[in-house]
């Protein structure tokens, strides 16, 4: 009977930090194996948990060999409190050795890229300031410490590993190299990409069919590993043609950002808490962070 083969690693976010560019390096590890599709995602389903459920995410990772180190990446990991029950979920599917990295960058700064970026695609309104009164997602999912309170109910401390986003950038081999020996492999022989990667930025949403066919199981099981990178390029750049945007207004009045820096600043003490350090890793100098 054929393995089912399953990660022992995950990238769980957080979401505008550097998690695209992070899964590009680690895959060009040839002792780490990723699947061709970031944002599998399957975990955020009860569904993954049937007999049938854990088959059809088994198969993302058919191509793994004997990679030593096997994960899958997702923001959608940490995106409290719209998804819920994710931990629980990747501990009876994946066991408890599995290993977590959680890549943090300045809050005030993610929540504005996330802004920005979902603006493009048309799901805020022009105002950032009207935007963080209808939608708290974008100040939840700057709270890490919140975010990373299921995960270490089912997980032990030393299986989490804290990214700097500031720091990665800055520090990249370095960065890498620390994320190579937490995942157990060698670090990657050649220097990583000088680029950064930030898929979608700037490009027409696809339509309602066109996205749930690129989301769906079938494309990124099957067909988009059979596709060339060049091929699915071509046909990204016709499909989705980039489109001017008009920049939106970040201008926010004082009581809204001291309301909100409010509630950041209490969970960076929060997280400096959980890494037993004075400074949060965006106004530290070191690239990773463990679990105190």
């Amino acid at each position: 009977m054929t393995r089912t083969v399953a990660p022992n690693f995950l990238i769980i976010g957080s979401m505008k930090s550097g998690t695209t560019t992070l899964f590009h390096d680690l895959d060009a590890n040839p002792e780490v194996y990723l699947p061709p599709s970031k944002e599998v995602g399957a975990l955020r389903y009860d569904t993954v948990l049937t007999q049938g459920g854990m088959q059809r995410y088994g198969a993302y990772f058919r191509g793994a060999g004997s990679a030593l180190a096997i994960g899958e990446a997702s923001t959608a990991y940490t995106k409290r409190p719209s998804i819920e029950g994710i931990p629980r979920r990747a501990s009876q599917v994946l066991g408890d050795g599995l290993r977590l990295i959680y890549v943090v960058r300045d809050p005030w700064k993610r929540l504005i890229s996330q802004y920005r970026h979902e603006f493009k695609r048309g799901d805020h309104p022009d105002r950032l300031e009207r935007a963080l009164q209808q939608q708290s997602g974008l100040v939840d999912l700057s709270r890490y410490a919140y975010q990373l309170e299921p995960w270490i109910e089912h997980f032990d401390r030393d299986r989490v590993l804290i990214v700097s986003f500031e720091n990665y950038i800055a520090r990249r081999s370095q960065t890498l190299a620390e994320v190579c020996e937490f995942l157990g492999v060698g670090a990657t022989q050649s220097d990583p990409a000088d680029g950064v990667y930030n898929a979608g930025d700037g490009a027409r949403p696809p339509g309602r069919f066109v996205k749930r066919f690129i989301e769906g199981h079938l494309y990124k099981a099957y067909v988009k590993p059979a596709i060339p990178d060049w091929a699915r390029h071509v046909v990204a750049k016709t499909l989705l043609r980039r489109r001017e945007v008009l920049e939106p207004s970040l201008a926010v009045s004082d009581q809204t950002r001291q309301r909100i820096a409010r509630v950041l600043d209490d969970d960076s003490s929060a997280l400096c808490e959980m890494l037993g350090t004075d400074e949060a890793p965006w106004g530290a100098r070191a690239c990773t962070y463990r679990l105190a």
